[in-house]
């Protein structure tokens, strides 16, 4: 009878314990809970009080500032300078008949006129290829002088001159055999272009140089047709969006943007010692060529292959103006 009872006691026992450790398990997940919800409450009021401090942090600028507007834009380009005029409108919230105003522009100051509106206007010519820094503009009335940071950092170029882009993917593959170090090249020649306004691309060009003499040119057709009309894929080779590169954007008759695509396979024979060079020629609208080295292949007296890869890969495009000179230097 004892022993019976000592059973029942023993299955009794592990049934509660069984019980109590369901219960500390719905404990513990009733505390981790509380503490998501905790978190995301002080996560809540962080981001509460931080957007608190950067309204109060922008109001007070605000009220503290000199300014009640200050812009720029560009004005008249001039493609024989390489300049375009910079237009700064400054209105102070106070001024006097006697205020006079200055504008810092990469250093040097620059004296601006009040217009209508008490605004404060300067006209300064600035390089096409460079970005140029507007740091500060000054007040000075009498012995007076104030100060604000404007700290405009202007970029003109890709206002006024289209974006291209070019590579070459696909695979290439090489031997040396008497002297001559045959390089075959295959895939597909990528341009990018995107023209901005009344931007247009009129040509692209294929260019094969070898020891910075031309070998040959071939156009690349701008429609994209004939490349998809014959072009067999291959893997790593094709372009990712074939629906969307089957078609350039025009504008009234215009193509302003691109890709385009050139298939290409072909073996180079270089001479030992030679440097084999590929590079697209783009053509705007306004006559100004763009390069962009796609493949650049050095051989040594030995007939090896040099690693070059790093001096051009990657890089954007030069600009040639229409005389061939060269108005800038592509960078990776």
């Amino acid at each position: 009878m004892k022993k019976n009872i000592s059973d029942v006691l023993s299955a009794v026992t592990c049934v509660l314990i069984i019980i109590c450790l369901f219960q500390i398990s719905a404990l513990k997940s009733q505390v981790r809970n509380l503490q998501n919800d905790l978190i995301s409450h002080m996560s809540t009021v962080d981001n509460s009080i931080s957007n608190v401090y950067s309204s109060v942090y922008s109001a007070m600028e605000e009220q503290t500032s000199l300014l009640s507007v200050g812009s720029w834009k560009f004005g008249k380009v001039d493609f024989d300078a390489m300049t375009v005029i910079l237009n700064c409108a400054i209105s102070p919230k106070e001024y006097a008949t006697n205020t006079e105003a200055a504008i810092i522009i990469d250093g040097a100051e620059h004296a601006m006129t009040l217009g209508n509106g008490g605004k404060f206007i300067a006209n300064i010519e600035i390089p096409l290829f460079s970005e140029t820094h507007v740091s500060t503009v000054i007040f000075r009335e009498d012995e007076s002088i104030r100060t604000e940071a404007l700290d405009w950092h202007v970029s003109p170029q890709y206002d006024y001159f289209p974006e291209i882009y070019a590579d070459l993917d696909g695979s290439a593959t090489g031997s040396s055999q008497d002297g001559l170090y045959v390089y075959h090249r295959k895939g597909v020649v990528n341009v990018d272009a995107y023209c901005k306004d009344e931007g247009e691309i009129k040509s692209a060009t294929l260019v094969e140089m070898l020891d910075g003499k031309k070998l040959s040119t071939t156009d690349i057709p701008l429609d994209n047709k004939e490349f998809f009309e014959n072009y067999q894929s291959e893997s790593g080779a094709r372009p990712e969006n074939v629906a969307a590169a089957q078609s350039t954007t025009q504008v009234e008759g215009h193509i302003t943007q691109g890709p385009f695509y050139y298939a290409l396979d072909k073996d180079y024979e270089i001479p030992y010692g030679s440097m084999l060079t590929l590079y697209v020629e783009v053509e705007d609208g306004n006559g100004f060529l763009y390069r962009c080295v796609i493949d650049h292949m050095e051989v040594s007296d030995s007939g090896e292959p040099i690693d070059d890869d790093y001096l051009w890969a990657g890089m954007d495009a030069s600009i040639y103006d229409t005389n061939g000179q060269v108005l800038y230097e592509g960078s990776q």
